[in-house]
């Protein structure tokens, strides 16, 4: 996501996301990176990496899974002059559908958010 043009991002993110999560996710990048304009904190995503993921069938529909998944993000943060290596722990529910053709993520739901470092 190291876009600026809103086209780019909006673009970039309908790869994988679907409805009204992607204008919601659209939409909190945006508000971002104003923040970081306006002086507040800047940081950039070194490494993903992903503990686990298990998926299953959403009951009555044929190409929907929600998926489970932990995973760890390492970035570096930077604010008043210098930078700070952090790592967080996440875990949420992923929706999965088959959308025009291919997976995307149309429902998102955040069950955990840990800062390890």
């Amino acid at each position: 996501m190291d876009f600026r043009g809103e086209v780019q991002v909006y673009d970039r993110l309908a790869k994988t996301v679907e409805g009204a999560l992607l204008e919601e996710i659209y939409l909190d990048q945006r508000r971002a990176l104003r923040i970081a304009r306006a002086g507040g904190a800047q940081a950039r995503v070194q490494a993903v990496s992903v503990e686990s993921a298990m998926p299953t069938p959403v009951p009555g529909k044929v190409a929907d899974y929600v998926v489970r998944a932990r995973w760890t993000i390492v970035g570096k943060v930077g604010h008043w002059g210098h930078l700070h290596q952090r790592a967080n722990l996440y875990e949420a529910d992923l929706t999965i559908s088959a959308e025009s053709g291919s997976w995307k993520i149309t429902d998102f739901e955040l069950l955990e958010q840990e800062r390890l470092s």
